[in-house]
């Protein structure tokens, strides 16, 4: 978008390119973005699945995603990309299992409940309120709806040693 300055006329963005002269037409700028997001996966699970040497405890991040604790288990999150689900994901359950076991004592931060208004509502983090346990399997199972009909992604990660 920024190689070519033969823009003119409409509405457009600046201060994109490096060369602060060149303006971007909005759908042309639109159009890249919404390129770059269907090249893009429907959703990025963090730990990813079956991943291993993953962290078991958090602290010390700014702004701090769980101010009234110093220290936690280290976050589940997922986020969906907006190409694929143009409409409202709603939220219906997030939970972690060590073995068959649920790990009650979370907390959960979306859009409407993260202390630093940073996520949309895209995003959804589960922290364990105690830190994880050493070169252990956790599983994840996230539910929601969309389009009316209830979906559930489960993946699983194994922590560090």
């Amino acid at each position: 978008l920024c190689q070519y300055n033969n823009y003119s006329g409409g509405a457009t963005y600046s201060n994109i390119c490096v060369d602060s002269q060149y303006k971007i037409e909005v759908d042309d700028y639109q159009e890249a973005i919404n390129d770059i997001k269907k090249r893009n996966p429907r959703y990025i699970l963090w730990p990813s699945n079956k991943s291993i040497d993953n962290l078991y405890k958090f602290s010390g991040e700014s702004p701090d995603p769980m101010p009234d604790y110093n220290q936690t288990g280290n976050p589940i999150s997922i986020q969906f990309n907006n190409y694929y689900y143009p409409k409202e994901i709603t939220f219906q359950s997030f939970k972690l299992f060590k073995a068959d076991k649920e790990i009650t004592q979370i907390q959960i931060l979306k859009k409407d409940t993260d202390p630093n208004n940073k996520f949309s509502e895209y995003q959804f983090a589960l922290f364990p309120l105690k830190v994880l346990d050493k070169d252990t399997i956790y599983r994840v199972n996230f539910k929601y709806k969309y389009n009316e009909i209830s979906k559930d992604i489960n993946w699983s990660f194994r922590t560090m040693k």
